[in-house]
């Protein structure tokens, strides 16, 4: 009777020694969880191949643009995934929050199009909206569609000198040029451009306000004339 105790309690102590080292070897035991983290592009910045000195440049991220990574905060540059293409950006050029304003001439991510505002150009000539000539200025303006196929934005606001203006107010409409028509559906990885008009004189302080339809988003495009 004893040794069949003994042969009970040494059978469990092998079973249960197998166990433990079946545990440690199985490949879930040692999987941790891996941690990601979301940023915006406060400023453009590139895709870079590598991190190496001798890294190529894959694409430009345009401000706004939101990124994830998995890399430790403490890196200098991050690994990010961007239109398809994995490379690393400058951790300098992230932030947690959204950029509201950037100047013109600079891209920027406003849901899901890329919209890009050219400086503006001091000009003068006829409008098909108002009588005479007059000064005005022109801006050339570049949308892209990244999403399903929907409308772009709009200019709803307009401050000249921190005063405010409704933009369709004193949008020119010159005859110079054929007004940018935004009230178009745009497909996706499509682009639309031309220009937009205003009734302003020469140096003055700008602060030009666009409107995303589906999102909501806002993006000011600031500077002088």
């Amino acid at each position: 009777m004893k040794e069949f105790s003994k042969k009970l309690i040494a059978s469990f102590v092998l079973i249960f020694g197998i166990s433990c080292i079946l545990q440690t070897l199985s490949p879930t035991h040692s999987v941790e969880a891996t941690t990601s983290y979301s940023y915006y592009v406060k400023i453009s910045s590139n895709l870079y191949s590598s991190t190496a000195k001798s890294k190529k440049i894959l694409n430009t991220v345009p401000i706004n643009m939101k990124l994830k990574t998995s890399s430790a905060k403490s890196s200098k540059m991050y690994k990010v995934s961007y239109l398809g293409k994995t490379g690393y950006v400058y951790a300098s050029n992230l932030s947690t929050k959204k950029v509201s304003s950037v100047p013109f001439g600079k891209t920027v991510r406003v849901g899901n199009f890329t919209i890009k505002v050219n400086q503006p150009k001091n000009e003068s000539g006829s409008s098909w909206m108002f009588d005479g000539n007059s000064k005005f200025i022109s801006l050339y303006v570049t949308i892209k569609n990244y999403g399903n196929r929907e409308w772009p934005g709009y200019f709803s606001e307009l401050y000249v000198n921190d005063k405010y203006y409704d933009a369709t107010d004193i949008q020119y409409y010159s005859t110079k040029y054929e007004e940018l028509d935004t009230l178009v559906e745009l497909s996706k990885d499509k682009t639309m451009s031309g220009y937009v008009t205003f009734k302003v004189s020469p140096g003055k302080k700008l602060e030009l306000v666009y409107n995303d339809w589906d999102s909501g988003a806002t993006i000011t495009f600031t500077g002088k004339n």
